[in-house]
């Protein structure tokens, strides 16, 4: 599930730009997804298990189709097939890895569809129509549109297909919420709400352009799209904050159109230079420098350039295109380790007051790792677990479920080992209720000193220190905000202690972080 580009319809000419091994490089590896029976392959969307749908050539009859693909690091690049007729176009998926897109039926009808890994496809109709799918939510939940009457739809496999009036529907975001566009005198970007029944307008484009087109949004309710250049005038790559638009058209080129964002933020923009050749832009941030295509293509890749990016999840993976040889090949650009959990932090960084003890608690966490061992891994699975509680922080639902999953990605992804942490840890834990416990094993091999921190406010002890069949020598501090132990005469193997909650803070929900070195 994420945000993509407009539709394509049945008899436009895709300028396409087929599964190999990733080739390793600083910062992203990248796997090439080639056709299986053709020359151009092209990836539209990606998801959290890594998976990735798109669209891609058969030349291997007489008569030229477009096959829709979905791709998965152990089957590889599979066609989803058709609704019985010669093409489909596969043009998002979930992180469930459901695809929806467009297919020909027997009669030549472009019908709408949902296609489950190991079932197959199922036809949304209507009959007697064409409809197309855009996008298909965490619960299975699909949104296009339908011709003619260009009347946007919401399709759920309990009610079928509802006609939701005039208007294109892009994209989901987690929490159901739904970005597009309606078209009048201009074409004004906007949402709608479940049940979906009314839209509601972002502020007016730029006078300067013929009105926008919203390509995704986000659980903070952010998007990303496109100003629609009016006459001759270039189109322009968006950001909308919720209040107000930024241009993200990259200095020295002419015109851009955005692609794609994440929860975190992250921007994936297509541009044109002064000699209309199209690059690709990644933007960390709406407010930074964007970084080039090709400073993100591998050392090694076979890709001799990057042409278009189309998608990028909750990890920072980027889907798109890029050119092999005289071929034109889907690709996924898959993050390091690092950039995966900065990807994570900015999701959780959002929406939070700079001085909330929170935005510490996940720096303290996120912000020194580098490898993925047993050590941080542990870590990662104690944030996460950490995320379940919800009285008194100040993450939204959304945010705490899209970083939970985003977390469990990189565990699965980075093939996190599982085992008892080793001295030094850090033990982050947000606390609920006075009285509660977090019970704390970690290895050992000399002396430790054990130290919580906690904001100004809360009180926490540090209780129950014990190793097996010895008695450790306790010298015990405390200030404020921490409370810290010495613990001596120590053999090497396993320690156990327990965080125990004397106050919190008053709005109960108290992040604290423990340290083990």
């Amino acid at each position: 599930m994420g945000s993509k580009l407009q539709h394509v319809r049945l008899g436009i000419a895709l300028a396409l730009v087929a599964a190999g091994p990733a080739a390793a490089a600083p910062g992203y590896t990248i796997t090439e997804l080639k056709p299986l029976h053709g020359n151009m392959s092209y990836t539209r969307d990606v998801n959290l298990a890594g998976q990735a749908t798109g669209v891609m050539t058969d030349e291997s009859a007489s008569t030229f189709a477009y096959r829709g693909f979905f791709y998965s690091p152990k089957g590889g690049v599979v066609d989803i097939g058709s609704l019985g007729g010669r093409n489909t176009f596969a043009v998002a998926l979930n992180d469930a890895g459901l695809v929806t897109g467009w297919s020909q039926t027997a009669s030549g009808a472009a019908h709408a569809f949902v296609f489950t890994p190991g079932v197959g496809m199922r036809d949304l109709g209507p009959s007697g129509r064409r409809s197309f799918g855009n996008d298909i939510g965490a619960s299975g939940n699909v949104i296009g549109g339908v011709l003619p009457g260009d009347h946007a739809f919401v399709w759920s496999s309990s009610a079928g297909m509802r006609n939701v009036g005039a208007g294109n529907m892009a994209a989901f975001n987690f929490q159901g919420d739904v970005f597009g566009d309606r078209r009048g005198s201009s074409i004004v970007p906007g949402m709608w709400q479940p049940p979906y029944s009314t839209f509601v307008p972002f502020g007016p484009a730029p006078t300067s352009f013929a009105g926008a087109e919203v390509s995704g949004g986000n659980l903070f309710r952010h998007a990303a799209g496109t100003f629609l250049g009016r006459g001759s005038g270039r189109d322009a790559a968006f950001y909308w904050d919720g209040h107000s638009y930024r241009n993200l058209t990259p200095a020295g080129m002419r015109a851009a159109s955005a692609g794609s964002l994440n929860d975190a933020d992250n921007v994936v923009v297509n541009a044109s230079d002064t000699r209309g050749a199209g690059l690709p832009f990644l933007f960390r941030l709406p407010s930074s420098p964007p970084v080039t295509g090709a400073s993100l293509n591998p050392t090694g890749s076979a890709f001799s350039s990057l042409l278009e990016f189309s998608s990028i999840d909750d990890v920072g993976d980027i889907g798109g295109n890029g050119r092999v040889g005289g071929e034109i090949h889907g690709f996924v650009l898959t993050p390091s380790f690092v950039t995966q959990l900065d990807t994570v932090r900015s999701i959780l960084h959002g929406g939070i007051p700079p001085a909330s003890p929170f935005l510490s608690y996940v720096d303290r966490i996120l912000g020194p790792m580098t490898t993925a061992d047993i050590t941080s891994c542990f870590e990662l699975r104690e944030l996460r677990g950490s995320l379940s509680v919800s009285r008194g922080v100040p993450f939204t639902a959304p945010q705490r479920q899209v970083s939970a999953n985003a977390l469990q990605a990189v565990v699965s992804r980075n093939a996190c080992p599982e085992g008892l942490p080793a001295v030094p840890v850090t033990v982050p834990h947000v606390f609920a209720r006075k009285g509660e416990r977090e019970q704390v094993t970690v290895r050992v091999a000399r002396s430790v000193t054990i130290r919580a921190d906690v904001p100004l406010g809360a009180r926490f002890d540090v209780v129950g220190i014990r190793e097996k069949g010895r008695t450790p020598k306790l010298k015990r501090t405390r200030t404020k905000t921490s409370v810290t132990v010495k613990v001596t005469r120590l053999k090497p193997g396993m320690l156990r202690f327990a965080v125990v909650a004397r106050k919190l803070l008053t709005t109960k929900g108290t992040p604290v972080i423990t340290t083990v070195a």
